[in-house]
């Protein structure tokens, strides 16, 4: 009988990035096109494959038909896979600071659709306040 060849076992944040995946994306992307409805512009960048597993929500707040010229900066969002274990949710809201302006770390177990709308909840909230 031939030898079966060995499939590696999944890194356990292979599998932490296959379930945040799951339900953030699909959160994320209904999020992004209500908001898109109102004339904020938004991107969604899935990088859950990549070796620093994460995800990225850049949102621009719309100002309104008088604003003449965009004086908002875009905000981010970032829901990335911990090697440690857990995830680190980082806000920045002002795109082009370096250093994020929320960091949380959230386990495993905490981790879940309430966790997910919360935390997309919250971003939205703060950018546009700050808006």
């Amino acid at each position: 009988m031939p030898d079966q060849p060995q499939v590696p076992d999944e890194p356990p944040s292979s599998s932490l990035a296959k379930r945040v995946r799951s339900f953030v994306i699909p959160r994320l992307d209904e999020l992004a096109t209500r908001l898109r409805a109102a004339r904020h512009k938004t991107l969604v960048d899935d990088r859950l494959d990549d070796d620093e597993a994460r995800i990225r929500f850049r949102l621009v707040p719309w100002k309104g038909p008088f604003e003449e010229a965009p004086t908002v900066s875009d905000s981010v969002l970032e829901i990335a896979v911990d090697e440690g274990g857990g995830v680190v949710v980082r806000y920045w809201l002002d795109g082009t600071a370096d250093e994020p302006s929320v960091e949380s770390h959230f386990d495993d177990e905490k981790i879940g659709a309430r966790w997910c709308e919360r935390v997309l909840l919250d971003f939205v909230e703060l950018t546009l306040a700050a808006a």
